[in-house]
This record gives structure tokens, C-alpha cells and sequence, in this order.
């Protein structure tokens, strides 16, 4: 045992800190191959599924033109003109009832005094009662209902005196 050197050269010792730093980049360099290789099978299956996707809607969005296209659209489309044709007519012959109010308000003479106003929508007429002192202004009410050209029917439904001395007129007018 007396041939034992336990003492290294500079050289061998050199030699060893290249080997191992040879060994850690060659595993550093695998290792970053590896994982670019991996991301970039994982980018590609990414790529494959979202082409799928897209087909998948792309086949979805003409299907649903298909749908759409042809005499069904027609269909929708005439509807809504239907639609807004019979808004249109309905707007245009409705009759608005403060609208009449204010028509029959003008056409009041003086001495007489609107005590009740209905409207009926289905037979489209107007019932007022009338009251005043005397059948004279009575009758110059129905002449003054009777002269206005939007109301096709004035007629005097009922006259009555009342204890207090007043008239009661209802007067039916239709529209």
C-alpha cells in the first residue's frame, strides 16, 4: 500500500468538472427537445380539435339558413306587413275618448250641464244625460250635437222633469 496516491493532478480534476458539466447541458438540452416537442404535438392536437369545432358550427350555420331561406322567410316577412297593416287600420279608427270629450265639451250651449257620459266600444256610440232648466235648451243642445259631421246619429232617448223642476235629457249619438 505504500504506491497509493490520494492526491489528484489539476489536469484529471479539470477533466472531471468538464465531464460533468457536459453531462448537466446534455441533459438540460433533452430535456428543453423534449417539452418542445410534447407543446408542439399539444398545439397540433389543440389545432385539429378547434378546426373540428368550427366545421361543426360552420355545418350548424347552414343548416340554419337553410331554415331561413325560401318560402318561410316569405312567410314571416308577409306576416309582419299583415301585422303592421292592421296596427296601422286599428290606431286609425279608434276613437279616443277624451278626444270625443273635448268635441262634445265645445259643442255645449250655454244653461245646459253634461251630468253623465258613457262610452260604449262595441256599438261604438255615446250616451249623454243632459240637464237643464227648460226643454229650450234641450233642443238647442240636440240641434248643436246634430250640426257636428263626425257623428252620424244624434237621437233623444228619454225627457223627464224632475222634482226640482230641472229636464233630463239622454241623447244617444252614434259614431
Amino acid at each position: 500500500m505504500a504506491n497509493i496516491n490520494l492526491s489528484q493532478s489539476s489536469l484529471e480534476r479539470n477533466n472531471q468538472e468538464s465531464n460533468s458539466i457536459f453531462d448537466k447541458s446534455l441533459a438540460i438540452s433533452l430535456f428543453l427537445i423534449v417539452v418542445s416537442f410534447v407543446a408542439l404535438f399539444g398545439l397540433k392536437v389543440y389545432n385539429a380539435s378547434v378546426e373540428k369545432r368550427t366545421a361543426a358550427l360552420d355545418a350548424d350555420i347552414t343548416t340554419q339558413l337553410a331554415v331561413l331561406e325560401g318560402d318561410s322567410v316569405n312567410r314571416v316577412v308577409d306576416f309582419q306587413e299583415r301585422m303592421s297593416d292592421i296596427d296601422a287600420k286599428l290606431s286609425s279608427t279608434t276613437i279616443s275618448p277624451q278626444d270625443m270629450f273635448a268635441s262634445i265639451e265645445k259643442l255645449m250651449v250655454s244653461g245646459a250641464i253634461l251630468d253623465s257620459y258613457k262610452y260604449d266600444v262595441t256599438k261604438k256610440t255615446l250616451a249623454l244625460k243632459v240637464m237643464s232648466d227648460d226643454f229650450k235648451v234641450v233642443a238647442r243642445q240636440v240641434m248643436s250635437l246634430k250640426s257636428f259631421n263626425s257623428f252620424k246619429n244624434v237621437t233623444v232617448e228619454s225627457t223627464s222633469k224632475d222634482d226640482t223642476g230641472k229636464v233630463a235629457s239622454t241623447v244617444i249619438i252614434s259614431l
